[in-house]
């Protein structure tokens, strides 16, 4: 065995998980000075960049293994091949199909052209959806944890000392793609959320894990009559809806 420094240096290299989308560039405009929060805070570097008069590169969008779609880059196959990354034959395969593409558009009917383009603009929404905080679910520091979960959550670095991280469910993604992001990544524009997540911890209404419920279930009692805590004056359970009531009520107790 004479693997271990080989094996940790290999942890070290980041993995294409998969391609999102090609682009001709300004040349060097790559890494992490294209993340969509850094484009925000700096602007785009290839933002000002003219086919005719800059030199160009193609470059191609990914999204990184680990790391949520907040951090996906623009990359050349230069700037990928000196970072030592992981998964090219992911960017081999893109390219493939994108030359498929292209001699299959030159092939079928404008109304085939169509149908593509508008398949191509719905997978970019989501691919932007995917950027979108739907739910803080956890919170943690590094002398302490809170809400924590055992969610195969994706984390990219050890939190700094005392600056809190978020466990972030993100806009049409499983749970199992939640990811571990910092505070001051996430505040700026999803602040609502970490709000919420506070205001659910704090809340009196909402059982806490020490809940004596949660531990042991009441004995079940059969609702006869519709409870006063539902409907109103005009609002009253119909026969078959006050049976699934029941149905409910005796599935949590036991």
């Amino acid at each position: 065995m004479t693997g271990e420094g080989a094996d940790e240096q290999q942890d070290n290299s980041e993995t294409i998980e998969k391609v999102l989308d090609s682009r001709l560039g300004k040349k060097g405009a790559t890494g992490a000075s294209t993340t969509v929060y850094a484009i925000e805070a700096n602007g785009d570097p290839s933002g000002d960049f003219d086919s005719e008069k800059d030199e160009g590169e193609v470059q191609y969008l990914i999204k990184w293994k680990g790391w949520s779609y907040i951090h996906s880059t623009w990359e050349s196959e230069e700037s990928l091949q000196q970072q030592k990354v992981k998964g090219l034959k992911k960017l081999e395969n893109f390219k493939k199909k994108e030359d498929e593409i292209k001699q299959w558009l030159g092939k079928v009917s404008p109304e085939d052209v169509e149908y593509f383009n508008c398949q191509q603009e719905l997978a970019s929404e989501l691919n932007k959806q995917y950027q979108i905080v739907e739910r803080v679910i956890a919170m943690k520091t590094s002398k302490s944890t809170l809400g924590q979960t055992d969610f195969p959550a994706h984390s990219r670095k050890p939190a700094p000392s005392n600056e809190p991280e978020y466990l972030c469910k993100w806009m049409g993604l499983p749970y199992s793609e939640c990811s571990w992001e910092d505070e001051a990544l996430i505040g700026k524009k999803f602040q609502s959320c970490i709000d919420s997540f506070h205001s659910r911890n704090n809340s009196k209404t909402i059982p806490t894990r020490e809940c004596k419920a949660l531990k042991q279930r009441p004995r079940f009692v059969a609702l006869k009559k519709q409870p006063a805590y539902l409907g109103g004056e005009n609002l009253e359970l119909r026969d078959y809806q006050l049976e699934g009531l029941n149905w409910l009520a005796h599935s949590w107790c036991k």
